[in-house]
This record gives C-alpha cells, structure tokens and sequence, in this order.
C-alpha cells in the first residue's frame, strides 16, 4: 500500500513500512546514517539521522511513515544537531582513521557518511 507524506516541503510517496533513509535517497535527499542498515532492526542509537518528524526531533532511521506525516531533513538546526553528534564521538577527535576503518568493517558503504557529516 502506498503513502503520501511531506518530505523538505516535498510530496512523496512511499510503500507503507519503507524506511525513511530509503524514501530519502529515492527522492535525491541525503539523510546521513550511521547505525543504520536495511536488513537490521532500526534502533536510532547513533542519533546521526536526527530529523524534524511532525514538528518533534527524531532518530529518522527510526520513524514509521504514515499518510499525511511530515519530514524535515535539509534544515540549519538538524544539520547543527548531527555535527554535534558525530564531535562527540571520541574516536572522531582522537583516531579519526580507526574509527572509519571500524566503520568500514560493519557498513563499508557508509564510510564517507561521517566524513561528510564532520567535515573531513
């Protein structure tokens, strides 16, 4: 069954029980994660994804889509939130390289995600 909601001020539509970070990317929207993987149960634990869900701050690898929600993702203040997210990682500030490697080792196509995120 298919759902209509808002996405950055944008209709979309989505298959119900689709994933945000995957109705994001279908429609050209970069939803930067961490924690996250298609095949695992989405826990949010990173907080990387944050997103404006009907006006609350949310995990948006957590969210469940529904007809008639809305989702802000490309926003100063979420954008803001995330950075200071990823800063407080300490293998961000202190081995930079490892934690990426690690990274790597569980989710190899989402390494480039926390350098776009921190700057790097």
């Amino acid at each position: 069954m298919s759902i209509e909601f808002t996405l950055d001020g944008k209709q979309v539509t989505a298959e119900e029980g689709q994933s945000l970070p995957e109705v994001a990317a279908a429609n050209g929207i970069y939803l930067p994660t961490l924690c996250y993987h298609p095949e695992q149960e989405r826990v949010g634990t990173c907080r990387v994804c944050q997103v404006r869900f009907n006006g609350s701050i949310v995990a948006g690898c957590t969210v469940r889509l529904w007809d008639g929600a809305s989702v802000e993702i490309d926003a100063p203040d979420l954008m803001a939130m995330r950075r200071e997210v990823v800063d407080s990682f300490p293998p961000l500030r202190s081995d930079w390289h490892r934690f990426l490697l690690m990274i790597a080792a569980h989710n190899g196509y989402q390494t480039h995600i926390v350098g776009k995120i921190a700057g790097g």
